[in-house]
């Protein structure tokens, strides 16, 4: 059952729920008061009521309204919570999330001005998703209460400014799957940081930062459940011993694409001879020599998407006997020369969006 707030607000002022309205709802397990100039609500003179009352009530968004920090303690009266949205609820400082909360398993606190997060001991012992994306936290802010959500699967800290490294109890969090740290500015050795303990990720993203990324990605070589890797606005540094081992890992996506203010280069292919499962990879602005790597296309049959755009490419030449599935193709602002020849748009039947802009392709052959 969803009940959903009708009142009507005018301008900007916000307004208080009179959390009694509430009671009759015994059997309410979804409530959504998002964007209603709330400014919280008040709890009944009974102290026990709301959770007494609400005790079915699982899902909880009360994100884009104008909310302060007591909110919290009338929302840790309902143990029965599962998901609570308090996305650009204009909280800010520091959020103390004292008691409740046992059952909680999603926590949304984006878009925010929070620098800190207080989670007492015990607190979101069951938290599977947190997103604090979007705030102005720091590592110390956080570290010491996510160090205790042996639970986490998805954590989204992506856009903070955080500096310094990661913190090493973090490789305590070895259920984790989803990690998004883009647009920070960690700088660690991704060889010696926590990420070599999280093999359960799936999803990874640490764009944006400044990461020691080994050119060989060893340091993620057992992470065998990998399948989205996005290094975007980073450098991969040359190894000086290079791995000996296969990576376990089969990705789908993977980005690598820079800014070109950025400068970072990547000068080899190398750690994607063993790639095979490919659907959509990015490699621009990467200053890439030579001729377009036709290899890539040749191990990932199920290739969807490919972008190259801002490279060094110099010819293009495909295997005639050999069709390739992919629909979007992007190799715009290279050095190709020459003609593009039937046997190129043979061999590529279902492509759907081709850019050559800024190319030097033959006028007869050009598509």
């Amino acid at each position: 059952m969803l009940f959903k707030s009708r009142y009507l607000c005018f301008g900007s002022k916000t307004w208080y729920l009179n959390a009694s309205l509430l009671l009759p709802f015994e059997e309410l397990k979804s409530l959504d008061l998002s964007y209603n100039y709330l400014g919280g609500w008040i709890a009944p003179e009974e102290p026990n009521l709301l959770s007494s009352r609400l005790s079915k009530l699982e899902v909880l968004d009360l994100g884009g309204n104008f909310l302060d920090h007591s909110i919290l303690s009338i929302l840790g009266t309902i143990p029965s919570l599962r998901h609570l949205v308090l996305k650009n609820s204009n909280l800010s400082g520091t959020l103390h999330m004292n008691g409740g909360f046992s059952n909680l398993i999603e926590l949304d606190i984006s878009e925010n001005a929070i620098d800190a997060v207080a989670i007492v001991e015990g607190g979101f012992s069951n938290l599977k998703e947190l997103d604090i994306s979007y705030n102005a936290v720091d590592v110390a802010a956080i570290a010491e209460g996510l160090c205790n959500l042996v639970k986490l699967e998805e954590l989204d800290l992506s856009n903070n400014g955080i500096t310094g490294r990661l913190p090493t109890c973090w490789r305590n969090m070895t259920s984790l799957r989803i990690m998004n740290l883009v647009d920070n500015e960690f700088t660690d050795n991704v060889a010696s940081s926590s990420h070599t303990s999280l093999t359960s990720l799936e999803f990874l993203s640490i764009s944006g930062n400044h990461f020691n990324i080994p050119s060989s990605l060893g340091p993620l070589a057992n992470h065998s459940r990998l399948k989205v890797l996005l290094l975007d606005d980073t450098e991969l540094i040359v190894d000086t011993k290079v791995a000996s081992s296969i990576p376990r890992f089969q990705l789908k996506v993977f980005s690598k694409s820079n800014s070109p203010s950025k400068g970072f280069k990547v000068t080899s292919l190398g750690f994607l001879n063993h790639q095979y499962d490919l659907r959509m990879m990015d490699l621009s602005s990467n200053d890439i020599p030579g001729p377009f790597p036709t290899w890539l296309l040749e191990n990932n049959t199920k290739l969807e998407m490919l972008i190259m755009r801002n490279n060094s490419f110099t010819t293009l030449e495909v295997p005639s006997m050999t069709r390739f599935n992919v629909p979007v193709m992007d190799i715009s602002n290279n050095d190709i020369r020459g003609g593009l020849t039937t046997e190129f748009c043979a061999n590529f039947p279902n492509l759907h969006h081709l850019n050559l802009i800024s190319q030097q392709i033959g006028r007869e052959y050009s598509i």
